[in-house]
């Protein structure tokens, strides 16, 4: 927030902060909390998908039995490299 050269004087000669900038300091704070709140909701969903995720993968891996027999995927006519 930019401040007027009287605003500022104001503030360094008497020592008084005008109310509507501590008003406007409070109002961004709070905007600040919420998308801070929603970052976090947001990160606990993607931490929730990730352990689901992760779940699966372990899932897949148990269900593997030792000394069974793989094949691989033929890989003919792709653009893969050796």
């Amino acid at each position: 927030m930019l401040l007027d050269g009287e605003t500022q004087n104001e503030i360094y000669e008497r020592g008084n902060v005008p109310y509507e900038f501590v008003q406007q300091l409070f109002e961004e704070r709070k905007k600040h909390d919420e998308k801070e709140m929603e970052l976090l909701a947001q990160n606990r969903d993607l931490i929730n998908i990730l352990k689901g995720e992760i779940s699966n993968i372990e899932k897949t891996l148990i269900q593997a039995v030792p000394g069974a027999t793989a094949t691989c995927v033929d890989a003919t006519g792709m653009d893969v490299k050796k």
